[in-house]
């Protein structure tokens, strides 16, 4: 196989071809592959999408100076990287309790990612939670690029 890699017209398909050998055990056939897709539509994308939904419409009340504002979650995060340790703590405080008060629907949406994540170890016989991690990863990479 390393002297197929090695062969000049295939050299810039080189990491391709890598990846599809490492992760071929995991690669089940095309029909398969295809219910597993269309699983995700309802299953894992569904929850993924809820969970940014939901999260994305916080609303975080900070005191800033004399200030009282009304705060979205990612200008709430962007206050951790703020020169004053107070307010980085009052941010991030604030930012934990709201999601603590959310609780019950965050784990629920994070106890469906992982059953998810758990069947389709199951379907394509990984051998560890974090075999799969790395396939999913490097495939959603590899779709996206």
């Amino acid at each position: 196989m390393k002297d197929f890699e090695d062969y000049p017209p295939l050299r810039d398909y080189r990491h391709a071809l890598e990846f599809h050998r490492r992760f071929q055990p995991f690669t089940l056939k095309e029909k398969e592959e295809e219910i597993v897709n269309r699983k995700n539509l309802t299953g894992r994308s569904a929850f993924t999408n809820l969970f940014d939904e939901f999260t994305g419409s916080f609303v975080f009340q900070l005191k800033i100076g004399e200030e009282e504002k009304e705060l979205t979650g990612s200008e709430m995060l962007a206050l951790l990287h703020s020169p004053d340790r107070e307010l980085r703590e009052r941010a991030f405080r604030t930012f934990l309790q709201h999601h603590g008060q959310n609780s019950l629907v965050l784990a629920a949406l994070f106890n469906a990612l992982i059953l998810d994540h758990r069947v389709e170890d199951e379907i394509r016989d990984t051998k560890s939670p974090c075999s799969g991690l790395t396939w999913k990863t490097r495939s959603a990479r590899r779709r996206w690029s």
